[in-house]
Order: C-alpha cells, then structure tokens, then sequence
C-alpha cells in the first residue's frame, strides 16, 4: 500500500515530468524557427546597415554565430534566476564570452576590418560594459564565498 507521502511523490515526479517534456518540445521548436531566422535575418541585417557585399559565401558561418547567441543568452537567463553563489563558476564562464567578442569586436574595428561600425562602437563597446559589470559581480561572488 502507497503511502500518502508517495502517492504526492509520484505526482509531483509525474507533473516534472511532463514539464520537462513540453520544455523540450518547445525548444525543439525555438531550434528550428531560429535556424530559421537566424539566417534570413543576417540578410536583412546586413542589407538594412548597407553591407550585403560583405555577407559571407557561406552563410552557416552567421547562422551558427547567432545559434551560439541564442543559446549564451538563455544560459544568462538560467544563471540569473538561480542560485548565483552556485552559479559563480558559470558567470565566470559568461564574463569570458563577454570580453572574448569585446575585445575581438574592438581589435578589429581598429584594424579597420569590421563589416561596420555598429560591429564595434555598439556591441563591441556593450559588451566591454558587460564584461565589467560581470568581472564585478563574479568577484564579489568569489569574495564572498571564501568569507
């Protein structure tokens, strides 16, 4: 005979269950739509800020970029609704990206050989912004932590 305690148990299980299972459904979903946004939308984009020369041959190249995005945007989404101490490791890991395109994004706009600006004076620059706001709150974490 099931006890009350395992009956609500089960219950429980079988509602994280199916949670789970919609929650894979729909991303499976979020997947395919933004395969296929993301590349109509780096035609667009690019067309809108007057470079459409300088799309890559191989456009996978600019769907993988925003795929790569997409998902670094949710894992900010998760690590910001949870437990931030436990999460410190991956903040570390989002501060990492952060700096990785600001400083790629800076370097070459100086260079001279971004597709355009907007690549470096807004995004490079926001995410140098980012990437200072996230080392600050990373430390803190780390700070408190050990104390």
């Amino acid at each position: 005979m099931l006890s009350k305690f395992g009956v609500t148990n089960l219950c429980h299980e079988t509602r994280q269950r199916k949670v789970l299972s919609r929650s894979v459904h729909h991303l499976r979903h979020l997947r395919l739509s933004a395969r296929r946004h993301l590349h109509v939308f780096a035609e667009s984009a690019f067309a809108a800020l007057g470079i459409s020369n300088k799309l890559p041959a191989i456009r996978g190249y600019l769907t993988l970029l925003g795929a790569f995005v997409l998902v670094i945007g949710i894992a900010y989404v998760l690590i910001a609704r949870g437990d931030l101490q436990r999460n410190a490791d991956l903040i570390l890991v989002g501060t990492l990206y952060k700096l990785a395109y600001a400083g790629t994004a800076i370097y070459y706009w100086a260079q001279g050989h971004l597709p355009h600006v907007v690549f470096g004076a807004i995004f490079g620059i926001a995410d140098a912004v980012f990437f200072l706001l996230m080392a600050e709150c990373w430390w803190t974490l780390k700070k408190r932590i050990k104390g």
